[in-house]
């Protein structure tokens, strides 16, 4: 994300639309990237983009969108929407982290994961994306907001690396 992005989300969640519809919009731009690549391009005029916008985009969400559009940001809506998710969990005092994996983890360790991050976070819940890594040849990346624990065997050979270069 970028300072943009994060601005345009926090305009979003302000505008207090409903979910369902920020919902339906962000299925719409995932399940046809053409809309999007129309909105973002130089070539469409923006009459054009208003027409689609008003045509495709559920109604309280047309306005932002053509704002969005009109400044020449529509190929950040994803960002956008991710941004705004993200503020969502926020006040609803859910964590967001990612947990990258070699081997993917039992439910137990899992729900341990998520228990540390509440607990550490000060949150009620989290979501935990997974996603594997074969890279890390082993171990583990826990990211939390801007806090990453690696405990990848990829990480502690560099670490070795490092310190048989240093000295």
């Amino acid at each position: 994300m970028n300072g943009l992005t994060d601005n345009y989300a926090k305009v979003l969640f302000d505008l207090a639309i409903p979910e369902e519809y920020i919902n339906e919009t962000k299925r719409l731009c995932c399940e046809c990237p053409e809309l999007v690549a129309a909105l973002a391009s130089p070539v469409v005029s923006r009459k054009e983009k208003h027409a689609v916008i008003e045509k495709v985009i559920p109604g309280p969400v047309q306005s932002f969108l053509k704002v969005v559009s009109d400044n020449g940001e529509a190929d950040s809506v994803y960002d956008i929407f991710e941004s705004y998710d993200e503020i969502v969990l926020d006040k609803k005092e859910v964590a967001t982290a990612v947990f990258s994996y070699v081997t993917k983890p039992d439910e137990k360790r899992l729900t341990d994961i998520k228990n540390m991050i509440c607990q550490k976070y000060h949150k009620t819940g989290v979501e935990l994306r997974l996603r594997k890594d074969p890279s890390l040849i082993g171990g583990f990346v826990l990211t939390v907001g801007d806090d990453v624990y690696d405990r990848s065997v990829k990480a502690s050979i560099a670490k070795l690396q490092n310190s048989l270069v240093r000295g």
